[in-house]
């Protein structure tokens, strides 16, 4: 994602803290990085979000844009996107 800026809320793809996609607004932004508000995310990693404190850094190439500030939910299971 090129053109991140902060409160733009994104579609975050899993990385080394979360296990599943979430949703977060963009806090701050770094040279190739952001750090991130959770602000919906897969009930299965509510202990992740617990640890993190609601925040975490992950980098552009594993973000884009999201229109809503909720996971989109089929099934009672939250869809794993493509992100990138």
């Amino acid at each position: 994602m090129k053109n991140a800026k902060v409160g733009m809320t994104v579609l975050c793809q899993a990385n080394g803290n979360m296990e599943h996609a979430f949703i977060g607004r963009i806090e701050k932004c770094y040279e190739n990085a952001a750090l991130v508000k959770i602000l919906d995310y897969d009930p299965r990693d509510r202990f992740n979000v617990q640890d993190l404190i609601g925040r975490t850094v992950i980098a552009f190439n594993r973000m884009k844009k999201s229109t809503s500030d909720r996971l989109e939910v089929k099934n009672d299971q939250p869809l794993q996107k493509d992100v990138g």
